[in-house]
């Protein structure tokens, strides 16, 4: 197998086309379009008009509204598309830092303790 822009990628499969263009998330391709979702900000949702399946571009580029977001899921039906919009890097930053001062609140209001 050989990644580059130009060898093969898998066997049995013969590329047909190239499009450098930023991915990571869901693919769904309905009706001669792909929709890409995108994990890195500051992209969010690509629509690709793949008729031409040799020439594919991009027709539409949906941007997430700030750089703490992302939008790698992406899901079709007829003409309806859902997205996902998620904060990005959740590196454990803030979770979890609240659980102990709630356990103890809710222990105190129902007057027992609560085992973590």
């Amino acid at each position: 197998m050989n990644g580059d822009a130009t060898g093969p990628v898998a066997s049995n499969v013969r590329r047909i086309a190239h499009l450098d263009i930023a991915g990571g998330g869901q693919i769904v391709a309905e009706g001669g379009y792909a929709y890409i979702g995108h994990m890195v900000p500051p992209h969010g949702t690509s629509i690709l008009d793949v008729s031409d399946p040799q020439h594919p571009r991009v027709i539409a580029s949906i941007a997430l509204h700030d750089d703490h977001s992302h939008s790698h899921k992406v899901r079709v039906i007829g003409d309806l598309m859902i997205t996902n919009s998620e904060r990005w890097h959740r590196s454990g930053a803030g979770r979890a830092t609240a659980i102990p001062d709630a356990t103890a609140l809710l222990g105190t209001r129902l007057g027992r303790a609560l085992s973590s």
